[in-house]
């Protein structure tokens, strides 16, 4: 099944913060990543950055 969140943070650090919570679940093979981005716009930007996280390896059965 797939599944698309999009989520807002309210610190500008939130979306680094869900990130690395998100790759330790991977890592603890609670959930799996096929695909994962973060867009941030810092106030002083003129543009937003975007950033594309690791996937999760699949593991072979």
């Amino acid at each position: 099944m797939a599944t698309l969140t999009a989520w807002k943070f309210d610190r500008p650090d939130g979306a680094d913060e869900a990130s690395q919570t998100l790759r330790d679940l991977a890592k603890q093979q609670l959930i799996t990543i096929y695909d994962a981005a973060t867009v941030t716009w810092p106030e002083s930007a003129k543009k937003p950055k975007t950033r594309q996280l690791p996937a999760s390896p699949v593991p072979v059965r």
